[in-house]
């Protein structure tokens, strides 16, 4: 949901991002089924979905109470496994993963909100994205394994033709890139913060930059009417913007 989060963010507020960073993003692609086929569910699935609807995702973690971190190490026993090689006490990340879980549901009740059946997003980013600033350079980090589907990435690629648009596949990551492959992924986003660093460093904006800040922070800028700022440049608030979740 994060990089769901971050993008909508960016399309806010462009100034206030230097890169726009998406691992394995959810919410992107649209929910299509062929004209020619209707999506027929077991009856017990329809009913179990009925059932569920008025609870969040996690409703019944929290019911669990203490058992809840043994309910996590059950049900989710590869994402401790992730953290072996480098924690002594496995058992502790099922731990955070309860408490993280455990107190008010206002993320998952946010998630709700931004879903529609089945877990797709009600308003697809993949057709909001390509309004983002041209200025503003973005990175899709897809794992080779995940099930998030990777075509919309390629998409606003071609859509944003002007812009850099980067997309990198982490070779046997899943959905959490960032703990499958940490080498390769903190190397990417290293890289990414270096070249921002960089380009801070030099100290100087283009007259446009200049102007198309003053503008947005008067409240004035039109995005529509702007023309194209140097994908290559800095942009004035640096925001770290990688999704985490």
């Amino acid at each position: 949901m994060g990089g769901f989060l971050v993008s909508a963010y960016a399309l806010q507020h462009p100034s206030h991002v230097a890169h726009l960073i998406l691992a394995d993003p959810w919410g992107f692609p649209e929910h299509h089924l062929p004209s020619n086929k209707t999506l027929q569910l077991p009856a017990w699935v329809k009913a179990v979905s009925t059932v569920l609807r008025p609870f969040n995702p996690l409703a019944g973690l929290r019911a669990a109470g203490p058992l809840g971190p043994r309910l996590v190490e059950k049900v989710r026993p590869d994402i401790q496994r992730k953290y072996e090689h480098i924690i002594k006490k496995p058992e502790i990340i099922s731990n955070y993963i309860y408490h993280c879980n455990a107190q008010m549901p206002s993320g998952e009740g946010a998630f709700k909100a931004m879903t529609t059946q089945f877990g797709w997003a009600r308003h697809p980013m993949v057709n909001r994205i390509p309004d983002l600033h041209k200025g503003v350079p973005m990175t899709f980090v897809y794992g080779s394994r995940s099930w998030i589907d990777k075509q919309p990435g390629i998409h606003v690629q071609r859509l944003r033709e002007d812009s850099d648009v980067d997309i990198e596949i982490l070779d046997g990551a899943g959905h959490h890139v960032y703990a499958d492959r940490a080498d390769l992924f903190n190397d990417i986003v290293s890289g990414i913060c270096r070249s921002v660093d960089n380009i801070e460093n030099d100290g100087h904006l283009p007259a446009r930059k200049q102007t198309w800040l003053a503008g947005e922070a008067q409240g004035c800028i039109d995005l529509e009417d702007e023309k194209s700022i140097p994908a290559s440049m800095e942009l004035s608030f640096v925001l770290p913007v990688l999704q985490v979740s």
